[in-house]
């Protein structure tokens, strides 16, 4: 068995915060994508999504309390436009004005809907990355 790693000498260490947990247990990357919101019936309100995956998204509302468990019912909007309709998800937590839901029985054209906005939220953040790395580009003395 090897020996444990010495941290000292690698000049680093890792550890993982708590909100990387959900990361782990999510089986999809969550993106920000810009201009996302749902309406919900239900609630005749929009909501600003906070994040999105294949497997779900999350959305900010802060009150009152949705349990773990309810089933959502929603339509999904980018920029305005209607790209999802009656996308049912299931709630997995509320917390920090944020509500974690995940996708149920999404029908293959829901599905296709989903991963294309997953693409342009993977897009935004290559632009985004990109534009920060030119901006902090020098060239050598």
């Amino acid at each position: 068995m090897a020996a444990p790693i010495d941290e000292a000498a690698l000049g680093f260490s890792i550890s993982l915060k708590s909100n990387d947990a959900y990361a782990k247990r999510r089986h999809a990357i969550r993106i920000a994508v810009k201009g996302l919101t749902v309406f919900i019936p239900r609630l005749k309100k929009r909501f600003e999504v906070a994040d999105i995956s294949a497997t779900g998204l999350g959305f900010k509302f802060q009150k009152p309390h949705i349990k773990a468990g309810a089933k959502i019912k929603m339509d999904i909007f980018l920029k305005g436009e209607k790209q999802v309709a009656n996308v049912l998800c299931q709630v997995r937590r509320h917390e920090k004005g944020k509500v974690g839901c995940i996708f149920v029985e999404l029908d293959r054209a829901q599905d296709d809907a989903i991963n294309k906005i997953v693409l342009i939220g993977q897009k935004e953040q290559a632009a985004r990355k990109a534009a920060t790395k030119d901006k902090n580009f020098k060239l050598p003395s």
